[in-house]
């Protein structure tokens, strides 16, 4: 199984070795880029410093799609492995022994990382509350979307 990583990498080589600019009209180019325009600069800019070598608006809107149609795809192939490993390791997020509390805590940041995508954060952190039959407002649930980077409220 390809990791996100090695997705993206595979993703931009395509990219790079397929000109799909092509086989686009000039009007589908044009209505392309006025979608890559319409993002915020915060996610222009990120995208434009992830892909240095190309500077065409259209190829990055093209690029940023195909990467996230296969990140998608990727996570939900991946999503009950993740279940399983963040329910096994949840409710000793708020152990009362230190060891124990710390290595749940490392085990989790390392799964966000893996992770990157918020929206299959708030889905695994989501299932993984209704397996474990938590509230929300849980402790350990709190602790867990805190790493995540989300709200427990986004999960509710």
């Amino acid at each position: 199984m390809a990791t996100v990583t090695e997705t993206k990498a595979a993703a931009t080589e395509v990219a790079a070795s397929v000109n799909i600019l092509e086989h686009l009209t000039e009007e589908q180019k044009a209505a392309l880029i006025n979608k890559y325009l319409t993002f915020p600069k915060e996610v222009r800019n990120l995208t434009e410093s992830q892909y240095p070598t190309i500077s065409d608006p259209c190829a990055l809107y093209i690029l940023r799609q195909m990467i996230r149609e296969a990140d998608s795809k990727s996570a939900s192939i991946l999503r009950p492995a993740y279940i399983e490993r963040v329910k096994a390791m949840t409710r000793s997020l708020v152990s009362t022994i230190p060891d124990t509390r710390n290595a749940a805590h490392r085990v989790m940041r390392e799964i966000a990382d893996e992770i990157e995508d918020g929206a299959e954060a708030k889905k695994i952190c989501k299932a993984v509350k209704v397996k474990l039959d938590m509230s929300s407002s849980d402790p350990a649930i709190v602790t867990l979307c805190g790493i995540f980077g989300i709200t427990p409220q986004s999960i509710a």
